[in-house]
């Protein structure tokens, strides 16, 4: 992407991972950052859909498995915002899969997923996604050495969350709602992404941060590891005509 000073024409280009946008994410980023948690051991994230969302001849399911150009599967949708926001915690740092397990629902799709991450420095992680769940799940828990984090609903935060982060010594947890001006987790990015075009510096950095084409590419490329490891092919989608 480039961005440009104001008045200049320029294109930007920010992958809409829109819950990075929202006072939680950034409470989650500013506990990392300021060493709050102390050396994080161990990230585990999970988004996971209740059935029967979504359908079978979903897009997401390629249709009822019919249409494999389609790329679907639960790791492409909802898992892909667990790795991020996995990714998001480890800060820079890359890890490799050293397990994964799927469950198909049509060859090549899956409505389940899982995978052990490991990290060069010893860190920890795993993700997990479904189609198939008895409820919502959109969690994360960030075991540092000083204190645990837990945030329950990260990814719609606007509608119900809690942060809380609990003191390992002592056992003290302090509960933390982040709602801001109120605004959805897409109003918070779509004002960045604005600003970003208008020039304003600060929407500028903030979408470089919660958004570069970079961060997409290697989250992406996890997945694609995930897959692999657990015996799939990587997605290899083309646009496919509706018809309508």
């Amino acid at each position: 992407y480039s961005f440009k000073k104001k008045g200049e024409k320029g294109l930007v280009l920010v992958e809409a991972m829109h819950y990075r946008f929202h006072p939680v994410a950034q409470e989650i980023i500013r506990l990392v950052e300021n060493d709050s948690l102390g050396e994080i051991t161990d990230i585990e994230s999970s988004f996971k859909i209740p059935w029967p969302m979504p359908l079978r001849s979903d897009i997401r399911y390629n249709n009822g498995g019919r249409n494999p150009e389609l790329a679907g599967g639960s790791l492409m949708d909802a898992g892909c915002y667990a790795v991020n926001v996995l990714r998001l915690v480890a800060n820079g740092k890359e890890p490799t899969v050293e397990s994964s397990s799927i469950k198909e629902a049509y060859h090549g799709v899956d409505e389940k997923a899982e995978a052990r991450l490991v990290f060069e420095n010893g860190m920890t992680g795993k993700i997990k996604c479904a189609f198939k769940s008895f409820w919502f799940e959109m969690n994360l828990k960030v075991h540092g050495k000083k204190r645990t984090l837990f945030v329950y609903n990260f990814l719609a935060p606007f509608v119900y969350h809690r942060l809380q982060v609990t003191d390992r010594e002592t056992g003290k947890k302090t509960t933390t709602k982040l709602y801001g001006t109120g605004a959805s987790t897409y109003e918070y990015q779509l004002r960045a992404f604005v600003g970003a075009i208008q020039g304003d510096e600060e929407s500028i950095q903030l979408c470089k941060r919660c958004g570069s084409p970079e961060e997409a590419l290697k989250t992406m490329k996890l997945i694609d590891s995930i897959y692999l490891k657990a015996g799939l092919q990587p997605r290899e989608g083309k646009p496919y005509e509706t018809g309508a």
